[in-house]
């Protein structure tokens, strides 16, 4: 009698390899055709168990970090980020550690308030709290920071880094150091202004004797004299404005220029101004027009400054217009604000000179534009006494259509300081 008892188990082990398989189960008809496709599988599931899916991508990301990083502490400029809603510096690299002379482990976790003194907190505070809330990016030319190795000069540009839900969730900055640059600027305004001020004087003296000279001589002198004489004189007065926009352009730069603030009407004051340079458009061969004005536009501020600036505007707007074209004024309410616009028929600026447009002593080189007298110093000067008195200023552009100029000055009762 067979005794038939439970089945023994029979160890089968996990072999990744047909040759590590026993004999006895190699030769045996039934199991030997299934051992090794069985083995293919089970290297594929060994394989497969192996790539730890989770510490592939963890190794990725350590990657990917590590390159973002080593890219940020190459740049040679200060990169910092802040987290959004308290401001608190999260990032900072080798670069910002060296300009501002501090370690970075002294930075992280604290904000502006921290580290700087209270007025240049403010200001780095302020434009934050700005670029968080348009959403949109901020260049600051200049920006003064205080340092254990004395005070430095950035050029920054702040941008709003948004989360996932759309909101801007940090701030990055990036600053360039240019205290060298800003201190030979300085070093060129102090002998500009030393040139202007000892020039002055002369220049005056000779277009006064030129006049004096044409007055007392009056038709006794030979036409070719006179013509002489006549040029000679123009070309005189010309070097005096010239003398007189580097001297501006020098106090307004080191903001030594004196304002004398008073209440006035900024809607006759622009009346004044087409008025007394109306002789100047004629003489080009065009005319102004002043399409919307308002009853009264009450500011205070320098109407003197105000005056330049808009005289400065629009000489070169009948400068640059087509002969015979009207360049057209205009005068209207903008909220706090009472925005001039002023529009010509000329060229258009060139796509490359824009971005430098306000630049002192910039000037076109286009086709269009060489042949115009200048000293690439008027737009930079208005735009110092606009900026001076609260005001904006810019402009909107058709390359070959023409240009309008506006600037915005705040009505009297939102003037807070017009020095």
């Amino acid at each position: 009698m067979v005794v038939v008892g439970p089945p023994k188990p029979v160890d089968i082990p996990i072999l990744a390899d047909y040759a590590e398989v026993p004999p006895r189960f190699r030769e045996d008809p039934l199991i030997s055709p299934w051992i090794s496709p069985c083995a293919y599988r089970i290297r594929l599931l060994q394989s497969s168990l192996m790539k730890d899916p989770v510490s592939e991508y963890a190794a990725e990301s350590r990657q990917a970090l590590y390159f973002l990083d080593s890219i940020i502490e190459a740049i040679p400029n200060m990169v910092l980020v802040k987290e959004a809603r308290d401001l608190r510096f999260v990032r900072f690299n080798k670069a910002g550690e060296e300009l501002l002379g501090l370690p970075r482990e002294e930075m992280i976790g604290k904000n502006d308030y921290d580290l700087f003194p209270k007025e240049q907190a403010d200001f780095f505070t302020s434009h934050d709290r700005w670029v968080l809330k348009s959403g949109e990016p901020l260049d600051i030319p200049e920006e003064p920071v205080d340092t254990p190795n004395g005070k430095r000069w950035l050029h920054t540009q702040k941008i709003p880094l948004l989360g996932p839900d759309g909101s801007p969730a940090f701030l990055l900055g990036i600053s360039r150091d240019i205290t060298k640059h800003r201190m030979l600027d300085r070093e060129r305004d102090d002998l500009i202004a030393v040139a202007s001020h000892e020039l002055r004087s002369p220049a005056s003296a000779i277009v006064g004797s030129l006049t004096t000279l044409a007055d007392a001589l009056g038709d006794a002198i030979p036409p070719d004299a006179s013509e002489t004489l006549a040029l000679t004189l123009e070309n005189a007065e010309r070097l005096v404005h010239l003398l007189d926009d580097c001297l501006d352009m020098s106090l307004l730069t080191a903001k030594n220029l004196r304002f004398d603030a008073d209440s006035f009407d900024l809607a006759r004051l622009l009346e004044d101004a087409i008025r007394l340079n109306g002789p100047y458009a004629i003489r080009l061969a065009s005319h102004y027009t002043l399409s919307d004005s308002l009853p009264s536009a009450p500011v205070r501020g320098d109407r003197h400054k105000l005056m330049q600036a808009l005289t400065n505007l629009l000489t070169n707007a009948a400068k640059f217009s087509r002969k015979g074209a009207s360049v057209v004024v205009s005068l209207m309410e903008q909220g706090e604000s009472y925005l001039v616009s002023i529009e010509d028929r000329g060229p258009g600026i060139p796509e490359e000179f824009r971005s430098r447009i306000f630049h002192r002593f910039s000037r076109s080189r286009s086709d269009a534009t060489a042949a115009m007298e200048g000293s690439g110093l008027g737009l930079a000067i208005t735009k110092r006494i606009i900026e001076a008195h609260g005001g904006r200023i810019g402009y909107r552009c058709e390359f070959t259509r023409g240009t309008t100029f506006y600037f915005t000055v705040p009505k009297a009762s939102d003037v807070k300081n017009a020095q």
